[in-house]
């Protein structure tokens, strides 16, 4: 399992990825990126099973991301989205490319059970 979370923030980024894995069931790693284009060459380097991406990035906001992302790989990478603001949430909502949208504080409890079920078949 390989989770890509984006936050401009990066302490709260890197906090949320190290959460994760510990409380990961199985092996799981995460990578961290704080805009936009690091998302997108992160997820080239190696594609997510699973992006979390906060809306409110500098210049290439998690919207336009998750746009690319899903055209990159389509409905193989879950797509979380994550932001404090409720018109932010309804455009990530409504753009039909976020499969869950998270408003602040993120409840870790359901971030785990989305990861937990989007795990990758191993042969």
């Amino acid at each position: 399992m390989h989770i890509l979370i984006a936050d401009d923030y990066s302490d709260t980024a890197t906090s949320l990825a190290e959460l994760l894995e510990a409380l990961a069931q199985d092996e799981t790693t995460t990578a961290v990126a704080s805009d936009g284009a690091q998302v997108l060459q992160s997820a080239q380097l190696c594609r997510p099973d699973v992006a979390v991406l906060d809306m409110s990035m500098p210049g290439m906001g998690g919207l336009e991301v998750g746009q690319h992302l899903r055209r990159l790989y389509g409905r193989r990478v879950v797509l979380v989205a994550m932001t404090g603001q409720h018109e932010k949430a309804l455009a990530a909502r409504s753009s039909g490319d976020f499969d869950h949208v998270f408003l602040r504080p993120v409840d870790i409890e359901q971030l785990l059970c989305i990861t937990a079920t989007s795990r990758p078949e191993r042969p």
